[in-house]
């Protein structure tokens, strides 16, 4: 009966089903391995046909069913009829792992998996519609010995005025100018007077443009002995230290045109800015931040801090937003930009006013029972607050009888008197 449900379940027609029954009765490895598994496997894998040796580890799970071989539920599929069967898999061009998945719950035969994956690393619809690769880790420029050595560059575009930029790469120096054109020619000349002024650098990181791989741009790099090295094209992150520079000096000239500032004074500070990295500094409950929309910074409120560099804000429109510490800034056009006090330090400090008046009326009673205990016979020596110090029979006690205080929690503590010694 329970041969009889799995047949009936199987994803085959009838006449696909008699197709495998001729084909396996044609097959004569099959053969070979019906007759084995109605007979009996031997004790000892080196005693098995070598036929079948494919089939060694799955002899557990091999049946005989109506003439068809059986791996569990999965049909044995002759060796003749394979090259269709995985076309039937790969039907629709599933990916790897749904072919595997399809293939798990009706089919089987020695070394599938491999057949499955190179019957879809051959398609080229898949091929053409494959996902990218994954990111690789990232490789740092090596570091220049000295200033000037190494140096990137990258031509950019703002407000339909194009500029030519060189980058250092130890000091982060950079030399901005306007050009007429994106010439080779325009781009050389401009390049010459900085290395007149700053030296030749050993070698130039440029990205794949037009002006920088002609063929006059080459006869520049070998005259004065430079290396050019390109990163490749759809990859901008080969030559990222040009990129990064263009975002600064971009952000600093729109700046300077919507303030009315001259761009050269503000290039001289940029320059003059020691280069540090600092950890942003955490906000406070309750504090005024802006949040970072698209482009634009707008106001916002800390709600709650969810981690270490999570938080949960508001912004006035009611909106509720959660946000990296990186995407928060704190916003200081707030006239009351002051973060809110603890509630448990105010807490605290109530305490402390409310206890001031029991601590000093049991200070007073402390103070009493240190006068009646204040003469101490032991050994035949009296200790004696009252005497002098010099006194050769008169030791100075500690003060045993200390008075109350409140602990950090605000909770009043009144020390244990011991009434003898």
């Amino acid at each position: 009966m329970h041969v009889h449900f799995i047949t009936k379940n199987l994803p085959y027609t009838d006449q696909k089903l008699s197709e495998v029954r001729s084909k396996t009765e044609s097959d004569p490895t099959l053969i070979t391995l019906k007759q084995i598994i109605l007979q009996g496997w031997p004790e000892k894998r080196k005693d098995c046909n070598s036929q079948v040796l494919e089939y060694w580890n799955y002899r557990d799970e091999l049946t005989v069913v109506d003439n068809i071989i059986y791996k569990g539920q999965r049909l044995i599929i002759p060796k003749c009829l394979r090259s269709e069967m995985l076309n039937l898999l790969h039907k629709g061009h599933p990916g790897q792992e749904r072919s595997f998945r399809r293939a798990q719950i009706s089919m089987f035969w020695p070394n599938i998996s491999k057949d499955i994956v190179q019957k879809v690393q051959q398609c080229s619809v898949c091929a053409e519609h494959q996902r990218s690769n994954s990111k690789e880790p990232l490789v740092s420029h090596e570091i220049p010995k000295y200033p000037w050595q190494v140096i990137g560059t990258d031509v950019f575009t703002l407000d339909n005025q194009d500029y030519l930029l060189v980058c250092d790469y130890m000091s982060n120096y950079f030399e901005v100018d306007m050009i007429k054109n994106t010439n080779s020619s325009t781009i050389i000349k401009l390049m010459r007077t900085w290395f007149s002024r700053h030296g030749i650098p050993q070698k130039i990181v440029s990205d794949g443009a037009s002006y920088y791989t002609s063929q006059e741009f080459k006869e520049f790099t070998t005259k004065w002995d430079i290396k050019h090295v390109r990163s490749s094209p759809q990859y901008p992150q080969s030559n990222g230290l040009s990129e990064s520079c263009v975002k600064k000096v971009k952000t600093l000239l729109k700046k300077c045109k919507q303030d009315g500032t001259d761009p050269l004074i503000a290039i001289l500070e940029l320059r003059a800015t020691p280069l540090s990295i600092r950890p942003l500094k955490p906000f406070n409950i309750g504090e005024n931040v802006r949040i970072q929309q698209g482009k634009s910074w707008n106001p916002a409120v800390i709600q709650e801090k969810l981690d270490n560099r999570s938080y949960s804000v508001e912004t006035p429109d009611g909106g509720q937003y959660i946000r990296n510490r990186q995407h928060l800034m704190k916003d200081y056009t707030c006239q009351d930009n002051d973060p809110p006090l603890n509630t448990d330090n105010n807490q605290f400090t109530q305490a402390i006013c409310s206890n001031q008046d029991t601590a000093d009326s049991q200070g007073k009673l402390s103070h009493q029972l240190t006068s009646q205990h204040a003469s101490v016979k032991s050994d035949n020596l009296t200790f004696n607050h009252s005497k002098s110090p010099a006194s050769t029979n008169t030791l100075k006690l500690p003060n045993i009888y200390p008075e109350a205080y409140v602990t950090r929690s605000g909770r009043q503590v009144k020390p244990k008197i011991i009434q003898s010694v």
